[in-house]
């Protein structure tokens, strides 16, 4: 069954067909809490699952290639696999533990950006990806 849903997909991809069904989407508002304000719901999008598995497979085929090739950043924390808020905290008190240590000067700021993410354009995504070398179709 798996080998059968991975031809689909890859003939899918070869052909770039794309399923009506794919274009698709399931917008769920999910309170952050108890509140009934609007700024307290949380917008969740839901795919069909095999568009989640086709794109999951792609974006970490991507992702491994990128940072094969070192083409990240270090401080790149985000959508990586073992890395998040967590490593990001961990790195920013290994720096602090170091500057303090050597008394030297530190210098820092942060910003709370409500949604800064629920912005991003599709568009800008694209050239994004583009931008760290995947071909357009592809992006």
């Amino acid at each position: 069954m798996i080998a059968e849903v991975y031809e689909c997909l890859a003939t899918m991809w070869q052909d770039h067909h794309i399923p009506a069904a794919w274009k698709w989407k399931w917008f769920v508002p999910i309170p952050k809490n108890s509140s009934r304000r609007i700024q307290d719901i949380r917008p969740i999008m839901l795919m069909e699952v095999l568009q989640k598995l086709w794109t999951g497979l792609l974006v970490d085929e991507v992702t491994s290639s990128l940072q094969r090739h070192s083409a990240l950043s270090l401080s790149q924390h985000g959508y990586l696999p073992h890395h998040g808020t967590d490593t990001a905290n961990l790195q920013l008190l290994n720096t602090l533990e170091s500057a303090w240590e050597e008394r030297k000067p530190l210098y820092g700021c942060s910003w709370d950006m409500s949604k800064a993410f629920d912005s991003v354009s599709k568009p800008l995504i694209v050239l994004c990806w583009q931008r760290k070398g995947l071909p357009v179709e592809s992006a």
